[in-house]
């Protein structure tokens, strides 16, 4: 005999903390329901401790609900239109934007791998779309699909693709993924490892660099 306790399980889709030079980091395991809240609060938190640059870490990131990382994207970029989809015949049928007019404007750099897919990918490519940011790592997976799940009488399902995602600029992320701006590859020996300490994760100390390398230029 089990005695179990009914309650609510809260999963933590969002790491944060702040880096050294006021650079916010944030790492998105997934975009669930509760990631938008979770995501507005550390958005919130670093910004009330002086976050002035802001890493959003997508790596191994799978995806999620769209209507999440809309609203995400939503509470920091401009208003606007954020990604489309289209039939196989190439007719447009919904059109997704943002229109909170909240906006986070902060030297940015989302950070990405083969593992970044779906609305993973819908992030970072409105980042780039809408010039907010640099995309650094390597290539995305490639997931750019609307699926539908049809339930059957017998309890099994058919996942049936019904669209395509297009981003702001008209890419089909479908098959191709999104190539970085800045290509940093994954140190193999750490790539095999978990909770690997920040100050130790080769692969996000060389994308910290890229705030040097912009303010710099900036400079010059």
């Amino acid at each position: 005999e089990l005695t179990m306790k009914r309650q609510k399980i809260k999963v933590d889709t969002i790491r944060y903390q702040m880096l050294p030079d006021k650079v916010g980091y944030i790492a998105i395991s997934e975009f669930d329901e509760v990631t938008v809240d979770q995501f507005k609060n550390a958005i919130d938190d670093l910004q009330k401790q002086g976050m002035e640059k802001v890493v959003y870490d997508l790596r191994n990131c799978p995806g999620g609900l769209l209507d999440s990382v809309v609203s995400m994207l939503d509470y920091i970029l401009p208003d606007g239109l954020i990604v489309y989809t289209e039939d196989k015949n190439g007719t447009r049928l919904d059109e997704i934007s943002g229109a909170d007019g909240h906006e986070v404007k902060l030297p940015t750099v989302v950070l990405m791998n083969g593992n970044s897919a779906s609305a993973a990918e819908v992030f970072a490519s409105a980042i780039r779309d809408y010039k907010w940011g640099t995309l650094a790592g390597t290539t995305s997976f490639g997931k750019g699909i609307v699926q539908n799940l049809i339930p059957l009488e017998d309890g099994t399902a058919v996942k049936l693709t019904i669209s395509s995602y297009f981003t702001k600029s008209g890419y089909s992320i479908q098959g191709k993924g999104l190539e970085p701006d800045v290509v940093i590859e994954a140190d193999e020996e750490q790539a095999a490892e978990a909770n690997i300490a920040l100050e130790k994760d080769k692969q996000l100390q060389e994308t910290l660099k890229i705030f040097y390398k912009l303010d710099k230029k900036q400079a010059d």
